[in-house]
């Protein structure tokens, strides 16, 4: 493809940037609380109004305090001293603050501005994106591939919710920029560089301890000097600068480390995460900040299989074609066709240019993709955001197809994306490319319904009630108040409007609502919620595989 000049591509990036701060800024104005969002809300609200990291050490700093700050600024949050906050139970007090700022009518704008921090740091993933693909292909490549990152829906669902895997994507890109600075110009700068970024994806996430053997693989191999001596103190010096950034980090935010009964609880963490295994007890014997081993010990504790589906199928436990399959499921055909077209172009280019980019995202591509196939946790497409980002650059060798070609490919790739982007706002987290229409039959949790309809179906039940609901809700939020879960009531008393959330219907309480599997829902809220209407006692026998596509009639019938 031609060279495009610099001024031009400023600008198309520019307006990939504006279209996805502004569609995300319209849904993050719309949607509800979602569950995580809560948690981290809290945390970031309780860390800038009180320099205090007591709240929820699960998610790490970065996600907190950087979204936190804004909301501090513009929206008056309430942030209550409750018991709860005295004993640093981070969920009993989530409970506390968003029923607080609910009350004072002040949680949707708390909400909105902690979710404008997290699209400013999805589109500065955009940009890193931008710069990487640039650097290893040339300035189309590297549109292509912040295309890709910035008109994904599934992206967009995330970043406007204040996902935590958006923020560390940022983070991960942003190590991947640092390991090709420093091995074009192995400089002790591009080092020092080089190890600030992996304490900052640390400071993001607890599982960038992933990350820690390659940043220090590259350290080692890349050098002025190559002697063993030399290897030793390049390694040395990225593990104290990194050991460094996060430090400084949190003591930057809290300068005392968290004491009393909070101080205890992190103790107690790291103890009996300690005493599981040899490995987790290592891990955990880094002096890191209090703070972020209680984080890393939490995320030991918690890591245990869980309740996933995909596709009719029910399971408990780790499947390794779990995200490859939902990758299918939620990521546009046309960014998948683009990243694995651009990834062989890639590999078919000879000497450095493809060296180059191998070192650059590949041990970073291995070691989140075996993280990925084998961790138990498959809760949704999310946790596979920061591998999107880095594919995503892959798309930047569809410039190496010649010239006739190439043309086509890039107009044929602007109008699917930019067709699904659009397609799918306002609903971006839930929606779903076809053939995968009506996609709570396919996918479930984070990869559609993270709670982010509760709002919507508020207000319907103000128009036409519901006489049971079983919905996906954060902690501190309510669902429909004196309607009573699906699953408690009898089956005389769900004769009328039924809404009950995908993710609870196929992974909260799949016993004991399988039988709504078999009925038609009359409607889909948000893609996510479904409505059943009952003109008599439904048949409450069990059902498996599928739930029904939306029925054509008014009325909810067994199909099976």
């Amino acid at each position: 493809m031609p060279e495009v000049r610099r001024p031009v591509a400023f600008l198309i990036l520019g307006v990939l940037c504006a279209q996805f701060l502004v569609l995300g800024l319209i849904q993050a104005s719309r949607d509800s609380v979602t569950i995580d969002e809560a948690v981290d809300l809290t945390a970031g609200l309780v860390a800038v109004e009180h320099r205090d990291l007591r709240m929820n050490p699960e998610h790490a700093l970065i996600h907190h305090v950087v979204p936190g700050v804004l909301p501090v600024l513009f929206a008056d949050p309430v942030v209550p001293r409750t018991e709860a906050f005295d004993d640093g139970d981070w969920f009993d007090y989530t409970d506390d603050l968003i029923r607080a700022n609910e009350e004072a009518g002040r949680l949707e704008d708390v909400a909105f501005w902690f979710r404008v921090g997290s699209l400013c740091i999805a589109v500065l993933a955009g940009v890193g994106i931008y710069t990487l693909g640039s650097r290893l292909v040339d300035r189309a490549g590297g549109l292509l591939a912040a295309g890709i990152w910035l008109t994904t829906p599934y992206v967009l669902g995330l970043a406007h919710l204040g996902s935590l895997d958006v923020t560390f994507a940022a983070t991960v890109i942003a190590c991947a920029l640092a390991i090709d600075r420093y091995r074009c110009a192995p400089t002790r700068t591009h080092l020092l560089v080089l190890a600030v970024a992996l304490g900052v994806a640390l400071l993001s996430r607890h599982t960038a301890i992933i990350l820690v053997p390659v940043v220090l693989g590259i350290a080692a191999i890349y050098g002025m000097e190559s002697g063993l001596r030399a290897r030793i103190v390049r390694v040395a010096l990225t593990s104290m600068v990194t050991f460094g950034t996060v430090w400084l980090a949190y003591r930057a935010v809290d300068p005392t480390s968290v004491g009393g009964v909070p101080g205890e609880r992190f103790d107690a963490l790291i103890v009996s995460a300690s005493a599981s295994s040899p490995v987790q007890r290592l891990a955990l014997a880094v002096p890191f900040p209090t703070e972020w081993r209680a984080g890393l010990a939490y995320l030991f504790e918690t890591s245990e299989p869980r309740r996933a589906y995909l596709a009719g199928e029910s399971w408990s436990g780790t499947r390794p074609w779990f995200f490859p399959a939902s990758a299918l499921v939620k990521v546009p055909i046309s960014a998948v066709l683009a990243i694995g077209g651009g990834a062989l172009l890639g590999l078919r280019a000879r000497g450095e240019a493809r060296r180059r980019a191998l070192v650059v995202l590949g041990p970073a591509s291995l070691v989140l993709g075996l993280f990925l196939l084998f961790q138990p946790l498959q809760l949704g497409l999310r946790m596979g955001v920061p591998a999107v980002a880095l594919l995503s650059i892959a798309a930047a060798g569809l410039t190496r197809l010649p010239r006739p070609g190439a043309a086509l490919v890039v107009v044929a790739l602007v109008v699917a994306q930019a067709g699904a982007t659009f397609a799918a706002n306002p609903t971006s987290l839930a929606w779903t490319p076809p053939p995968f229409h009506d996609g709570y039959r396919w996918v479930t949790d984070s990869s559609i319904d993270f709670g982010q309809s509760l709002r919507t179906v508020q207000d319907e039940h103000q128009e036409e009630p519901f006489v049971a609901a079983s919905l996906f809700l954060p902690r501190g939020l309510d669902g429909l108040t004196g309607v009573p879960r699906v699953e408690d009531a009898t089956p005389g008393q769900l004769v009328g409007r039924v809404a009950v959330s995908a993710t609870v219907l196929l992974v909260r309480e799949p016993a004991e609502l399988s039988w709504l599997r078999a009925y038609c829902p009359v409607e889909v809220v948000d893609h996510a919620v479904l409505v059943y209407a009952f003109a008599e006692t439904p048949d409450t026998r069990s059902a498996t595989g599928m739930p029904e596509a939306p029925c054509r009639q008014e009325l909810s019938h067994r199909r099976r």
